[in-house]
């Protein structure tokens, strides 16, 4: 959804610098230099083109990220498991312990 704004922020940026470059043409009695709509239409391009890369990047590293937490997380459980189940091994074959009400 983030690269659809991205894509309408271009458009209106395009339109904007157009209609701008249009109406101060206008007012001098120029013409529109299609150069400059070229020129506006490539950098509306190239930034989108960083953005999306940028975001790309971003969304993989938090992905890695995302897949190391739960591998590490994993390995941790993993290692305290025999522990835990010794513990409550240990627990179960005492019985009720002395002095508790039971």
């Amino acid at each position: 959804m983030f690269v659809v704004w991205a894509a309408f922020l271009g458009l209106w940026t395009f339109a904007t610098l157009v209609a701008l470059n249009a109406r101060a043409a206008a007012r001098k009695g120029l013409t529109v230099d299609p150069e400059q709509v070229v020129t506006i239409v490539l950098y509306v391009l190239l930034c989108f083109c960083i953005h999306a890369r940028i975001l790309r990047v971003s969304q993989i590293r938090a992905i890695f990220d995302v897949h190391s937490c739960h591998a590490l997380d994993a390995l941790r459980a993993h290692q305290y498991e025999p522990d835990d189940t010794r513990a409550l091994q240990c627990e179960h074959d005492e019985g009720p312990r002395e002095g508790s009400a039971g």
